[in-house]
């Protein structure tokens, strides 16, 4: 497992700004994270002057974001997860130019995604892929998730091949584009609020077909 140390900048892909765990101590890790490493982004006491920015294509396994604590994504650069995303803390899609949230990265999850902090979604992605098994997308923040563009990517079999929203009664917000390319979404009791400014009226959702498609609870 590596902890998030930002020892001596905000580069993800940085080894010497992770400390890796060998099941007694914590010591510089000696490479980057990789797809098969378990990652957390934590504060230790508010100690640390350099939050994680992705800035390249990174990977984790799963992935844990601390409360107090923060994620970025710069730009257009791209975070794979092979495993889950739990954010507790702060999770943003950066514009570096702008130095605002209006970033477009992609945040690729091959697991399950659990929110109970605070997740700026910017212009960027958000996409489930893996094919093993269902997605979960567990939202506990009580104001909703607000997300720019959702992609469903699964290329499961059938039994396997959907996202599931499980909070009861969440609302989850996109706003520019819900990407069916393999898979469907499952509602369950939640709602899914499609708010695509366009004038006239523009439905944004693309992929839809008689294998890709919402499921509601109704």
């Amino acid at each position: 497992d590596y902890a998030w140390s930002g020892l001596s900048t905000s580069d993800y892909a940085l080894a010497g700004n992770w400390l890796s765990y060998n099941g007694s101590t914590f010591g510089v890790a000696g490479s980057a994270p990789i797809s098969s490493t378990n990652t957390f982004v934590r504060l230790y006491g508010g100690c640390i002057s350099n939050p994680p920015h992705v800035m390249a294509a990174d990977a984790s396994n799963n992935l844990t974001v601390d409360l107090g604590a923060s994620l970025y994504i710069d730009n257009a650069n791209t975070l794979t997860l092979n495993g889950n995303f739990t954010n507790n803390g702060t999770m943003n899609f950066w514009n570096t130019g702008a130095s605002n949230n209006t970033g477009t990265g992609l945040l690729s999850i091959a697991g399950n995604f659990l929110n109970t902090g605070t997740f700026n979604s910017g212009h960027g992605t958000l996409t489930f892929t893996g094919n093993s098994s269902p997605n979960t997308l567990s939202n506990n923040n009580v104001s909703g998730l607000a997300l720019y563009n959702l992609t469903v990517n699964k290329g499961a079999a059938a039994a396997n091949n959907y996202l599931n929203l499980v909070d009861a009664n969440t609302s989850i917000t996109i706003s520019n584009n819900l990407n069916l390319t393999n898979g469907m979404v499952l509602l369950n009791t939640n709602n899914l609020i499609l708010a695509n400014s366009v004038s006239p009226l523009v439905y944004p959702i693309t992929g839809a077909s008689a294998s890709n498609y919402i499921i509601t609870n109704n």
